[in-house]
C-alpha cells in the first residue's frame, strides 16, 4: 500500500505501475494522516512501515517483524543500513545518527516509523500516528515527532524492540543547507 499525501510528482502513476494499490490523499496532511490512511487499508495483523525516501533491504520484512513473536513485544523498529546515494555528506549523515544510536538499549519507548513494525491490534489500541499541526496554516501545516508520540503509546501496551542491524537504506539530504534546515526543524 503507497499513500500519496498529495504529492507533484508521479508517486501515485510509479506505484500504481509497480501493482502497489494507491491511496491519493487530497491534500497534504503529514506523515502521521498518511500512516493512518495506510494502515485503515491494511488488512493484516502485522503493520510495517517505510518512508519514499528509503530503500527496504531484501530481508527487511523477515528481520523487522521477527521481533513480534517475543512475548510482550508490540513493535520493533530499526536504526538505517547506510545511503541511498553515496556522497560525503550522505555517508557523514549517516555515521553521526549511528553514533547516535550506538548505546540505544534492546527496548526502547520511541519509533522510526521510516522502518517500524507493529502489532495491528496495538496500533488500534493507541488509535494510530497521533495527529497535531504546529501551524494553522492549512496551505502549509507544519507536523512532526507522530513517530515519538506513537512509541510513547505503544509502550504502554508492550515492549517496543530496538534493531540497530535491520533497517532501509536512507536518502539523507543531499546538501548542506537542506540537511542543516532539517536538522533546525527538528530542534524547533
Amino acid at each position: 500500500i503507497v499513500v500519496d499525501d498529495a504529492s507533484r510528482d508521479r508517486t501515485a502513476e510509479i506505484a500504481r505501475q509497480h501493482g502497489a494499490k494507491v491511496i491519493v490523499l487530497p491534500r497534504n496532511q503529514g506523515p502521521g494522516a498518511a500512516r493512518n490512511a495506510g494502515a485503515a487499508a491494511a488488512s493484516g495483523d502485522v503493520l510495517t512501515f517505510t518512508d519514499s525516501d528509503c530503500e527496504p533491504l531484501p530481508d527487511w520484512l523477515d528481520r523487522i517483524t521477527a521481533p513480534l513473536a517475543l512475548p510482550g513485544v508490540v513493535a520493533a523498529t530499526g536504526g538505517y543500513a547506510g545511503a541511498v546515494h553515496e556522497t560525503f555528506l550522505t555517508r557523514l549523515q549517516d555515521s553521526v545518527l549511528h553514533a547516535r544510536q550506538r548505546l540505544l538499549p534492546a527496548e526502547i519507548e520511541s519509533t522510526i516509523t521510516s522502518n517500524f513494525a507493529c502489532k495491528r491490534a496495538a496500533f488500534l489500541a493507541v488509535g494510530g500516528f497521533p495527529i497535531y499541526m504546529r501551524r494553522s496554516d492549512p496551505a502549509r501545516p507544519v507536523w512532526g515527532n507522530e513517530d515519538e508520540e506513537l512509541g510513547f503509546l505503544l509502550a504502554q501496551c508492550g515492549r517496543i524492540r530496538w534493531l540497530s542491524d535491520a533497517g532501509v537504506r536512507h536518502g539523507y539530504r543531499p546538501g548542506l543547507w537542506r540537511y542543516l534546515r532539517q536538522q533546525k526543524f527538528y530542534a524547533e
